[in-house]
């Protein structure tokens, strides 16, 4: 079973193209170079990454997502900038040379949320766009909040762009102004691109009860722009996925999306009874496990494994025995409850696994 990782960011949302305005400098390509030789050299094979994820930078001033009585409408009208363009193919090219193989994942489903700008007050959309737990009172998270949103540059929104996804216009002028441009400029170097991914974890933008959030979409209009989408992307000659948060999602909506071609999902156990799906079960399609967590203690233990057996190592041996093609730690980059901050270590356990 080959390894991966989710980098999966450097800067979320601005790795690529201009810098926002007061977000100083990127990080040094010599530092991106170091990281990704440890770990081609631990055994890793592919690398996740996020590339537009919220949409923070694609759509700005004029083009960003406009505000509307009903929320933030977004047309899509933007281009990408050659210097975005650049840097993701200069991307490509260093994993080519290192013979690593990038799984790019075009948005998030953080980019259908509400949209969050400098001038952002409502309660539940701060609360929404608050990625920092805390055990704080609301009133202290919503005044910390507040703050961090009036730090966001003039011009740019956060989210606001389920029009992509809602509105029939929108999601063709989106396709073809950045899906098919990204997918076709990664052809330049194709054999280090292992597959193209349109949309990071759907589940959480999609109205499944009558109960769900006003921001959802109606399941058959995010169907509508994956099956597009993915089919776009095999158009160019690429496998196409989706990076499902269940299986159980993957299952219902498989028959929906004739044109996906990996089968992906992600594993965070809870409880004694979510068991890790059979690969081999699911599908005649390959399967990849896109994401499981780095550390042991985040919502308790795999429930098949021993409390003796729950490193890294042996999450990744029991991935390959439940028939996944591949498997991608979570995650390298990344500051959250289920990255082990130790990369250390991770290089560590990825090569435990490799080196068998």
């Amino acid at each position: 079973m080959r390894v991966g990782i989710n980098y999966p960011w450097l800067h979320c949302g601005w790795d690529f193209g201009s810098v926002p305005p007061g977000y100083g400098a990127r990080v040094a390509a010599a530092e991106l170079r170091a990281d990704l030789t440890r770990l081609a050299r631990a055994g890793v094979t592919i690398v996740r990454w996020f590339v537009l994820a919220d949409g923070f930078t694609y759509g700005v001033d004029e083009h960003a997502p406009q505000r509307a009585p009903s929320g933030f409408r977004f047309a899509a009208e933007a281009e990408l900038e050659p210097a975005f363009f650049a840097d993701f193919v200069a991307l490509l090219g260093l994993c080519a040379e290192l013979g690593l193989q990038l799984l790019p994942v075009l948005i998030d489903h953080q980019f259908a949320f509400p949209g969050l700008d400098r001038h952002s007050v409502d309660a539940a959309t701060l609360l929404r766009w608050d990625h920092a737990p805390t055990t704080d009172r609301r009133s202290l998270r919503l005044q910390r909040a507040r703050e961090r949103a009036a730090r966001l540059p003039a011009g740019y929104v956060k989210g606001g762009r389920g029009d992509v996804i809602a509105d029939a216009r929108a999601r063709q002028r989106f396709l073809d102004n950045v899906l098919s441009p990204l997918v076709s400029a990664s052809r330049r170097h194709a054999q280090a691109v292992y597959a193209w991914e349109l949309i990071n974890e759907p589940e959480w933008i999609m109205r499944r009860t009558p109960f769900a959030p006003r921001f959802h979409l109606p399941v058959a209009s995010v169907c509508n722009f994956m099956q597009a989408g993915l089919s776009a992307i095999r158009d160019h000659g690429f496998m196409a996925t989706v990076g499902f948060a269940r299986a159980k999602t993957l299952r219902a909506l498989h028959e929906r999306l004739p044109a996906l071609s990996l089968d992906q999902i992600h594993y965070y156990p809870r409880g004694l009874f979510a068991r890790l799906a059979d690969a081999r079960s699911e599908s005649a399609r390959p399967s990849v496990l896109g994401e499981f967590a780095t550390r042991r203690d985040l919502l308790g233990r795999w429930p098949d494994l021993p409390a003796s057996r729950q490193d890294i190592c042996e999450r990744l041996a029991y991935a390959e025995q439940r028939g996944y093609q591949a498997a991608l730690l979570w995650s390298y980059r990344a500051r959250d409850r289920a990255t082990l901050e130790d990369r250390a270590a991770i290089e560590r356990e990825i090569m435990r696994y490799t080196r068998r």
